[in-house]
């Protein structure tokens, strides 16, 4: 495949990526929008032209790391919303020309956010969360067992209630 083609599919590509993660579309203005809060959105415009195409090293394993696992899914897809209005902090829009040549960072950006949240999930959290709910589990379980004992000691008191309730001469 000739360089200038496979540059041009990785744009592709990428335009696609972002599809995916994009909160709104417009099919009008080929615009995706990127909305984390009112003040902070961008609208990605799919505008470039032959010249603009350039390399985007190590796309194929990002997307697949980052776009197509289902592995944390909602969290990459909001530190990929974070890191493009990082990176492109202060605009408005950006063009998809203005992307392409800023991927290797804004890549980076993604990783970096993400190492940071999988660090979140350390082997001493998740022990310390099963503990809890061991806990809580083991709670809820002594609670049904005491209530099941008290009905029964219930019935024995009954009957001996019952029991002396009932008069020698007049039987039940």
């Amino acid at each position: 495949i000739p360089k200038v083609v496979a540059q041009y599919l990785s744009a592709v590509r990428l335009w696609q990526l972002f599809d995916r993660s994009a909160d709104h579309r417009s099919d009008q203005v080929l615009s995706l929008y990127l909305i984390k809060t009112f003040e902070s959105k961008v609208e990605l415009r799919c505008e470039y032209s032959a010249a603009d195409l350039c390399s985007l090293d190590g796309l194929d394993e990002f997307a697949k790391n980052y776009f197509e696992s289902d592995h944390h899914r909602d969290q990459k897809r909001t530190i990929i919303r974070n890191a493009l209005l990082e990176t492109f902090k202060g605009q408005l829009f950006v063009r998809l020309s203005e992307a392409l040549p800023k991927f290797k960072e804004f890549s980076e950006r993604v990783r970096s956010a993400y190492a940071l949240y999988t660090t979140d999930f350390s082997f001493e959290k998740l022990q310390s969360e099963v503990d809890k709910q061991n806990i809580e589990d083991m709670l809820r379980l002594n609670k049904t067992l005491s209530d099941i004992q008290n009905q029964l000691l219930a019935i024995p008191a009954a009957m001996l209630l019952i029991g002396s309730n009932v008069k020698p001469d007049n039987p039940v």
